[in-house]
C-alpha cells in the first residue's frame, strides 16, 4: 500500500516504515485521499519540508489537510518555524498549537 508516495521520491524503505508504524485505518484514509496527499506533499516539499517521511509517520493529521487548512497552519508560526520543526523537532509542532 501506499507505493503512489514512490512519485514523490519516498522510499520503499520510507514506505515500508510508514505501513509498519501506522495503524490499519491510518493506512487506508491515506490510501483513500491519495490524490490530497499528493498535492499536499508536494506543498509541503516547495515549502521546504524534506522530513516528509516523519511528517507522515508523527502527524498524518497534517498531510490530510487541503493547502489552505496547512497554509494557515505554516503561517500561525513565524517564518521558516514551521519547517524547521517538522524537519528537526517535529513532535513541538503541539507546543505551538500545530
Amino acid at each position: 500500500m501506499l507505493n503512489y508516495l514512490l512519485d514523490l521520491e519516498i522510499s520503499p524503505e520510507e514506505i515500508y516504515d510508514i505501513n509498519h508504524t501506522l495503524d490499519k485505518g491510518t493506512i487506508e484514509i491515506l490510501e483513500i485521499s491519495k490524490n490530497n496527499v499528493k498535492d499536499i506533499l508536494r506543498f509541503y516539499r516547495l515549502k521546504g519540508v524534506t522530513n516528509i517521511c516523519g511528517l507522515i509517520i508523527n502527524r498524518p493529521d497534517l498531510v490530510l489537510l487541503n493547502i489552505d487548512e496547512a497554509d494557515k497552519n505554516i503561517n500561525k508560526l513565524e517564518d521558516g518555524l514551521f519547517v524547521e520543526l517538522v524537519n528537526n523537532n517535529i513532535e513541538d509542532l503541539i507546543v505551538f498549537g500545530v
